[in-house]
């Protein structure tokens, strides 16, 4: 049933920057509340009175400005380790970071309990794989493949290694 000994994909992920956006929103917002002494009001009534509505709005931004360091961090370590993407012929070696560490995540194909294709207005093209024993779910985007025929190979690789867990959504 295999068909590949083993094929490479360069598979990068972009930096989802409305993270950054979120988080300037939300310390701008801050700021705002803060120097201006604003209370958060709906209809006339006051929700937040100044100094709380500054503790619970900062509290936001900074969790934000966490998240966001987080997610910078993860993008830097997995895009500078250069880990490809590689399909052997029984099994499917993802780039992955663990504790700020790149390394490949294995999935085994014996493992794989379906394999889809999802086609959304915003992200474009991706293929979403669900594991039997742990349920996990990956989803790989044809916009993080270097380049568009790796995609397009990749899954006519995964078709032919997976025929019978192919579904198209």
């Amino acid at each position: 049933m295999s068909v590949v000994s083993s094929q490479q994909f360069s598979y990068r992920k972009k930096f989802p920057t409305v993270w950054i956006i979120s988080f300037l929103v939300s310390f701008i917002f801050s700021l705002v509340i803060y120097f201006f002494e604003w209370s958060i009001t709906y209809k006339n009534h006051v929700i937040l009175a100044f100094p709380t509505s500054f503790y619970v709005v900062g509290t936001i931004a900074f969790l934000g400005l966490l998240l966001t360091a987080h997610m910078l961090l993860v993008y830097l370590v997995i895009n500078k380790s250069g880990l490809d993407l590689v399909v052997m012929s029984d099994q499917l070696l993802l780039p992955w970071v663990s504790k700020y560490k790149a390394k490949h995540q294995s999935i085994v194909f014996k493992e794989i309990k379906t394999i889809s294709i999802k086609e959304d207005e915003d992200d474009g093209e991706s293929v979403i794989i669900e594991t039997s024993p742990n349920q996990d779910t990956y989803e790989l985007y044809a916009v993080d493949f270097v380049r568009e025929p790796d995609y397009v190979s990749f899954k006519k690789l995964l078709k032919d290694n997976c025929p019978h867990l192919f579904n198209a959504i």
